[in-house]
């Protein structure tokens, strides 16, 4: 967790499961970490399968052919797909199998 300033000699931990950035003054500067979502750094949520949550607010819907655990903060190409890009996944191509993410074997 980061931590935050008021002032004076005493530093604060942000709420666990958050972050401040670089002089932050407030808890109002902590977001939720990266994997979680919330607009309350005291109330951080896992992101849910087959999202991604970059870290503050943000949930974020994975793309059509990827997926994500719970908990993420990036999507893969889901199996059957490849690609480095789950903004674009390829269909695996024929005599190959695809694991998924970017592992494609013959």
């Amino acid at each position: 967790a980061g931590s935050y300033c008021q002032g004076g000699t005493e530093k604060r931990e942000c709420p666990a499961l958050s972050t401040g950035p670089k002089r932050a003054h407030s808890i109002d500067h902590c977001i939720c970490d990266k994997g979680y979502y919330g607009t309350n750094p005291r109330e951080c949520k896992r992101c849910p399968l087959n999202s991604y949550c970059p870290g503050g607010s943000a949930v974020n819907t994975c793309p059509q052919r990827a997926e994500a655990p719970i908990g993420s903060h990036v999507c893969t190409c889901r199996k059957g797909y490849y690609g480095s890009n789950p903004f674009h996944c390829q269909t695996c191509r024929r005599n190959y199998y695809c694991m998924g993410a970017n592992l494609v074997i013959r």
